[in-house]
């Protein structure tokens, strides 16, 4: 019965939305009414009698600790489709490959190696075939992009990538965007200084330095905090790109590594750091978050510390917020973990007499007058946060890849998607008036659960093996969506506001065949390996940087990278990304995409 409290809210909702189409030009009053046109069910609908399919699965939240029934939302999805999941305990993929025991299903999550390993004929089944023999429909609701990202060099597509910003999120005005780096700002201290929100880089200049001239008076410490010197966004409102990029000039693709607008704003941060405005750690805090589990040495000002590296992060934070007028932040280094956002951001922790004081800068700032940035969207899933990486696949073995084909639809559709990340309408979640999603008051702050966290244990965001970006992206625009915090709300709006502003540079700038210039570690170690050693020089490299005593030992320090990575063979690197783009590249034109580029004749 529990199962059926679950189904029914979801089954309603399937049958309004299968009556709203779209409104026709109504006949005269004379003439008899047409019969209305039945609505088509979708093919996973077509058969729905009990049917058992295995899963090798390796992450944490499938198997013992949470097996398939011990939910409602899993219920459901079985009462609606007649699958029943069967969670392996799974050792490493490398054993069950080898060993051939693979379950029907196989969910490779947070590992690019194995999503390539599984994108593999000898291994798993390519949903376009299955999709032409059992589910005709499959592709019908989907972006044609995102089939075109996930298509391997056999020409079949394996599984859909998890994360992926569909053309339905680019059109929806509600939805923002993870951003990358933001900047943040005392708005109490902002206001002390006769100043409002910058508009431009200028205009933020020309604050930082009247907040070094006043701080003695206000109590402000560090005018501008970086943990590291990219992490912040200033470099890119400057220019200066994060991502590989076609030089038209040239014919071929260029790392960001060369490009002189990282060397402007380089002179500018060592202008920043010498006069006093711009603070970093005298160890720098790493950059890339692999390397947090090193132990670092910091110095806060005031005293010198050596942790590990995820405490030594967050204890630095906490250490230096207080007196932080303006922070820069970089989401790849730090996460975007509540722990870490509080004293990032100056939520306040049980005293609500004080106010929430940081601000985000809502939109990119103007440099030399317009507007430099940029930002690219390369990717072809995975956009968001990490623990989105990851593809359901159905292994070649399955013994009802039939059924199988039409529980991956489902789990694609909207109705699957939204009740694998939402739950149900009523039981877990009511829709606001901007019809976005506003969790139930016992689903709220889970965080604060004396016990084990509530939605997990209703089963939201267990099931979800596939997303659908427009379902994704509502729930990130609901403000107060999951929590009664009046600071997380106010938070989650700046972040909205900041999500929408950069979503307008990605949305003029989307060119997935550039995912594929980046090497990779499953069809080139070497040149993967060799762009994360420039990767590291790069980043290591203007770190200290910044630091130097001159503009003009910067700048030779500049020119001395450049050696460095010329030494290490960028030329050749950037001439094999070239070869990579361009193959992706024909790919994508045939079908109509990226075709504002103008490829090498010959």
């Amino acid at each position: 019965m529990k199962a059926i409290r679950y189904l029914l809210p979801l089954l309603m909702a399937l049958c309004c939305s299968a009556c709203q189409a779209v409104p026709q030009p109504s006949p005269p009053v004379d003439q008899p009414q047409p019969d209305a046109p039945a609505a088509a069910s979708a093919a996973w609908q077509s058969q729905t009698e009990p049917v058992t399919l295995t899963l090798s699965t390796g992450s944490p939240q499938q198997g013992n600790d949470h097996p398939w029934g011990s939910d409602g939302i899993s219920q459901a999805i079985t009462q609606l489709t007649g699958v029943t999941l069967a969670c392996q305990s799974q050792p490493q993929l490398e054993v069950l490959l080898s060993s051939g025991e693979l379950g029907d299903l196989v969910y490779a999550y947070y590992d690019e190696i194995n999503l390539r390993k599984l994108e593999n004929a000898d291994v798993s089944l390519a949903l376009d075939e299955l999709s032409a023999q059992h589910c005709p429909d499959f592709w019908a609701g989907l972006d044609p992009l995102e089939k075109l990202n996930n298509q391997c060099a056999d020409g079949h597509v394996y599984t859909l990538r998890r994360g992926y910003l569909s053309q339905a999120v680019y059109e929806d005005d509600r939805i923002p965007v993870s951003v990358p780096r933001v900047l943040s700002l005392r708005s109490d201290w902002l206001e002390a200084l006769g100043r409002t929100m910058p508009a431009s880089l200028e205009e933020f200049e020309e604050i930082l330095y009247l907040a070094k001239d006043r701080a003695q008076e206000l109590g402000i410490v560090q005018p501008l905090r970086l943990l590291h010197v990219a992490a912040s966004p200033v470099a890119e409102w400057m220019g200066a790109p994060r991502e590989p990029r076609w030089d038209e000039s040239a014919e071929k693709v260029r790392t960001p590594f060369t490009d002189e607008a990282w060397l402007d704003y380089l002179r500018l941060m060592g202008k920043w750091y010498r006069d006093g405005v711009l603070v970093l750690p005298d160890a720098a805090l790493p950059w890339r978050l692999s390397q947090l589990y090193d132990n670092i040495e910091y110095n806060t000002g005031s005293e010198q510390v050596v942790m590990p590296g995820y405490n030594a992060l967050l204890d630095y934070i906490q250490k230096t917020t207080a007196g932080a007028f303006a922070t820069g932040a970089d989401y790849t280094l730090i996460g975007d973990m509540p722990v870490m956002l509080r004293p990032l951001y100056g939520l306040r922790a049980g005293t609500p007499e004080e106010p929430f004081a940081h601000a985000l800068i809502p939109a990119p700032l103007t440099y030399q007058g317009e507007v430099q940035l940029q930002a690219m969207d390369i990717a072809i899933g995975a956009n968001g946060p990490s623990d989105q990486v990851g593809g359901l696949f159905i292994a070649r073995t399955c013994a009802h890849p039939d059924r199988a084909i039409l529980f991956l639809q489902f789990l694609k559709s909207p109705e699957g998607a939204r009740l694998t990340s939402w739950g149900v309408e009523g039981e877990h979640y009511t829709l606001n008036e901007e019809g976005l999603p506003v969790y139930q008051p016992e689903y709220r702050d889970p965080e604060k659960s004396s016990g084990a966290n509530p939605r997990t244990q209703a089963g939201i965001g267990v099931w979800n093996f596939l997303d659908r970006g427009e379902v994704e992206g509502l729930m990130a625009a609901s403000v107060t969506a999951s929590s009664d915090s009046a600071d997380q709300a106010a938070l989650n709006a700046m972040r909205l506001e900041a999500g929408l502003a950069y979503k307008e540079s990605l949305r003029e700038n989307r060119c997935p065949p550039l995912h594929f210039a980046l090497p990779d570690a499953w069809s080139n170690q070497t040149a993967y390996n060799q762009y994360l050693a420039m990767e590291d020089l790069f980043f290591t490299a203007i770190q200290e940087m910044v630091k130097s005593p001159s503009d003009e030992a910067l700048t030779d320090q500049w020119r001395q990278l450049q050696q460095q990575l010329s030494t290490q063979g960028l030329d050749a690197l950037e001439s094999e990304m070239t070869t990579r783009f361009l193959e992706a590249l024909a790919r994508y034109q045939a079908a109509g995409y990226a075709t504002q580029i103008t490829p090498p004749k010959g």
